[in-house]
């Protein structure tokens, strides 16, 4: 029986936009917009280390799943619950009584339907001819 595992991803905030850090191996770690996620046990040990001894620039956060990582994912997730929101808010208007609809105006039409008598060159009535 094949069992399957998934990877999980440390995430790691910077209280700077942009920062660069070297592993004693060598190995470069960027922060993104505030953000750093990885799944490498190395550069997981040398942020812990870093953060215990004091490098107040970083904080731990919470451990993710590849789908949590995708920064699409997030931001579908972001979407759908904007709209969501939206729609919500839309039902409670609704369900108040409340609606978009502009009412019925007061006045009527002045215009009435002309006549097809009086109508030249309408349909089914032959428009004088020049030619003869």
């Amino acid at each position: 029986m094949e069992t399957k595992t998934t990877v999980k991803f440390q995430h790691y905030a910077s209280s700077r936009i942009a920062m660069n850090l070297v592993t004693e191996a060598g190995t470069k770690v960027r922060f993104v917009n505030h953000q750093y996620i990885t799944a490498d046990d190395e550069i997981i040990a040398y942020l812990d280390d870093q953060i215990k001894r004091g490098l107040n620039v970083i904080t731990k956060g919470e451990l993710l799943t590849a789908e949590d990582a995708d920064p699409m994912t997030a931001l579908k997730r972001k979407h759908i619950a904007e709209y969501l929101e939206k729609e919500a808010a839309e039902l409670v208007t609704l369900a108040k009584g409340e609606t978009r609809d502009m009412g019925e105006t007061a006045s009527k039409p002045d215009i009435s339907p002309a006549s097809s008598k009086s109508v030249v060159g309408g349909a089914g009535n032959k428009a004088p001819s020049s030619r003869q």
